[in-house]
């Protein structure tokens, strides 16, 4: 998901190539503005999974969620 959003403007899909040579470290790491937005979005999801007021969709849907929706959910 980190990748999705950091390559959104460059990447229209996450591929193969240019995932692997971002998370083995060769591309421009992001800079803190957005590592810090994205602590709050992914704080914000935890919170939301964790709160009783605000999760139903967490716990009481039963069919699975794949990783590439949970990717698009997040951005």
């Amino acid at each position: 998901m980190i990748y999705c959003c950091y390559g959104f403007d460059n990447e229209p899909a996450p591929l193969t190539t240019p995932l692997q040579k971002w998370l083995s470290g060769q591309t421009q790491p992001p800079d803190e503005e957005f590592k810090t937005q994205m602590e709050d979005v992914l704080r914000t999801m935890w919170v939301l999974g964790s709160d009783d007021r605000f999760n139903e969709g967490f716990v009481k849907i039963e069919k699975k969620v794949a990783p590439i929706e949970f990717i698009f959910i997040g951005m």
